[in-house]
């Protein structure tokens, strides 16, 4: 058990006590935390849109706030239909993390699997040299089309997307994501075709280039991965 007594309150659901506490977390979220209350568990942790912690910040203008309070029942509600979901309170693991929202509690992919996951991405595909060999070809085989693009700089607009992603890889393995900038968040959020619309006429054509297409492929699992774990 590492939730104390001071700063939680106990709960018994069934025959089972468990204990239970509200933490702040971003602007417009709090998170519910569940663990067994007699042993070592693994707990919950259950995200809750909410502005609750806003109310003296914005008083009097409180229209707009969502003003949610997790009470009592609620948090039986959310014991009750996690353990319904594969929740063992007694068993050992990493946190088990859900959004509650609506009534309704929703599984999330376990934060730390993801972070183990990016780990391993980063470490086995995105440590390659860069594919100066296919984006030679890209550009002698598109010649007209690149020279239509004024100041275009292929090789560099690539890397900025790469770097991006690497960029924000080493933030997040090294536990710094509060400190990632919003610009760079934003950025995240396009692949690079998005980010560089000029290059369009290349994404349908990407796969017969191999080894670009590879090092693409492997840069959008890990920029899909990171914004699912800046989700959480």
């Amino acid at each position: 058990m590492t939730l104390g007594k001071k700063g939680s309150r106990k709960i018994i659901v069934g025959d089972e006590e468990f204990r239970w506490t509200i933490s702040a977390t971003t602007k417009g979220l709090i998170v519910l935390i569940v663990e067994h209350g007699k042993e070592k568990g693994r707990r919950i942790e259950v995200h809750i849109k909410s502005d609750i912690n806003d109310f003296w910040v914005e008083f009097p203008n409180l229209d707009s706030l969502n003003l949610k309070v997790v009470k009592p029942k609620d948090v039986v509600m959310i014991i009750i239909e996690a353990i319904k979901q594969g929740w063992k309170p007694t068993e050992k693991g990493s946190p088990l993390v859900f959004a509650w929202d609506s009534d309704k509690l929703k599984a999330l992919m376990d934060k730390s699997k993801l972070v183990s996951d990016l780990r391993n991405l980063y470490s086995n595909e995105l440590l390659n040299p860069f594919p100066y060999r296919d984006t030679d070809r890209i550009q002698a085989m598109y010649k007209h089309e690149f020279s239509l693009i004024p100041n275009e700089i292929f090789n560099a607009d690539f890397n900025d997307y790469c770097m991006t992603i690497t960029g924000t890889i080493s933030y997040v393995l090294n536990g710094h994501e509060d400190d990632i900038p919003l610009r760079q968040i934003n950025l995240l959020k396009m692949n690079f075709f998005e980010r560089f619309t000029k290059y369009i006429f290349l994404e349908m054509n990407i796969a017969q280039f191999s080894i670009f297409n590879t090092e693409y492929k492997s840069y959008e699992k890990a920029r899909k991965l990171l914004l699912e774990i800046l989700e959480l």
